[in-house]
């Protein structure tokens, strides 16, 4: 690293770069739930939070694959009338509310990472760097000291384009 990119790295922080729209899920959620918001808003991981907010893990793609690997009747199933259910003798109004069961597939709580990696908004550009890299990890949550609640979130490309500025 040249003195002018270490000079620079210390004056950006972590509230400069960090994407301020975070997805989160829940660890109630089902792992279809976690397909769908990471394949929509086209991120490879997310917080897992509580009720108040507060990062308790986080969830990524590699984590699905591995709960996958090990278990493949973990997958949720895809094809049609997986739920085999007869309609005869059933009201429109039942037909319409009914829901496949929650407890009917694994949740993120089973797959989630439970340790969460974290910097403050005012950590510099070369702090977060090193939490990734000792850490070996692709993303750094932004968690508010006092609250512990998440603010932001800072991939790898973030970092580098934060660099290549």
């Amino acid at each position: 690293m040249t003195a002018a990119t270490k000079k620079r790295g210390a004056a950006v922080t972590a509230k400069d770069i960090m994407e301020k729209r975070i997805i989160t899920v829940s660890p109630s959620a089902p792992l279809s739930e976690v397909e769908r918001l990471l394949t929509e808003n086209r991120i490879s991981g997310m917080p897992v939070t509580d009720a108040q907010g507060r990062a308790i893990g986080v969830v990524s793609y590699r984590d699905l694959l591995d709960h996958y690997a090990e278990n493949p009747d973990a997958r949720p199933k895809r094809e049609r009338a997986f739920y085999r259910l007869s309609t005869e003798g059933m009201a429109d109004e039942d037909i319409e509310s009914f829901e496949v069961p929650p407890e009917s597939e694994d949740t993120v709580l089973d797959v989630m990472t439970p340790e969460v990696i974290r910097v403050g908004p005012d950590a510099t550009l070369h702090e977060v760097a090193r939490t990734m890299s000792s850490h070996s990890i692709h993303r750094v949550l932004v968690v508010e000291r006092e609250s512990e609640k998440v603010v932001g979130i800072i991939s790898s490309m973030g970092v580098l384009a934060a660099l290549s500025a």
